[in-house]
């Protein structure tokens, strides 16, 4: 039997290669895919799946089964974990990852807290999800960026009592809402958000929500010239304009990266 050096860096207790416990195959397996239409790298949802495992693991030591996963098993099980010498980094970065697949395959009761009034933008917006998820064939990830950018926009045509007056959405309305969104970032977010707005319109507008087509009035983002210029000027300040050209010299180059010709050599016989 190796000897491990009294040097060596301590790791923490490993999960066995072939999973057992209740959450065995099936409810890791069932894990691996929401994983992936999730849109979840394989080296992102690795880590999910080890901790599914270690929990699967206690839960056999402890003669827990399936039906008895709650918030109190849980929080036995993080207990257990964090009392140990060398603490599983699994456990501090993909612990909410996990509660989301356990709560939303039904194996987990949600929150008191977790559970939000269904509104009718809500309703919307998950409308829109699904048809740019079976309709455009998009990945989760775009459709995730896109809901992120877009979905604030029915809240401006959300009236007092929660439902939501298509025929107040207009070009003045989106792109109010597309010069406040993108005012904290930068050319190339704005250009998606443009692109959000137009996919959430042409959605409305194929369902019927929408009785006209207003894409044609968005605007494109406005090329910010300011940040351009305190960029150009923060470089000359690293890099001042004497230095630039004695660096040109040096290189035998002009200011704009042509080559400068030299004195010309000895003629050749």
């Amino acid at each position: 039997m190796t000897q491990r050096s009294a040097t060596a860096r301590p790791y923490a207790d490993r999960v066995p290669r072939i999973p057992v416990g209740p959450l065995a195959s099936t409810v890791l397996e069932e894990c691996r895919r929401w994983l992936v239409a999730q849109g979840y790298s394989p080296g992102s949802s690795t880590p999910v799946v080890n901790l599914l495992a270690r929990l699967s693991v206690w839960m056999q030591e402890v003669g827990a089964g399936i039906d008895d996963i709650d918030e109190e098993l849980l929080d036995r099980f993080v207990v257990r974990e964090r009392s140990r010498v060398v603490v599983c980094t699994t456990v501090k970065c993909s612990w909410n990852t996990m509660r989301k697949f356990l709560t939303a395959a039904g194996y987990l009761a949600p929150a008191p807290g977790e559970v939000d009034p269904v509104t009718p933008a809500q309703v919307a917006v998950t409308t829109w999800c699904s048809w740019m998820r079976y309709e455009c064939e998009l990945s989760e990830q775009t459709i995730n960026a896109r809901r992120r950018y877009a979905g604030g926009l029915l809240e401006a045509i959300t009236g007092a009592d929660g439902s939501l007056d298509w025929d107040r959405l207009d070009t003045d309305v989106v792109n109010d809402y597309v010069a406040g969104r993108g005012r904290p970032y930068g050319q190339a977010a704005r250009v998606h958000i443009v692109g959000a707005v137009r996919s959430l319109l042409r959605w409305a507008l194929s369902t019927g929500r929408l009785d006209r087509d207003i894409n044609a009035g968005i605007l494109q983002p406005a090329f910010d010239r300011a940040r351009v210029a305190e960029r150009s000027e923060q470089r000359a300040g690293r890099c001042p304009a004497g230095r630039v050209r004695s660096c040109h010299a040096d290189r035998g180059q002009g200011p704009r990266g042509h080559h400068r010709p030299g004195p010309p050599g000895p003629a050749r016989r």
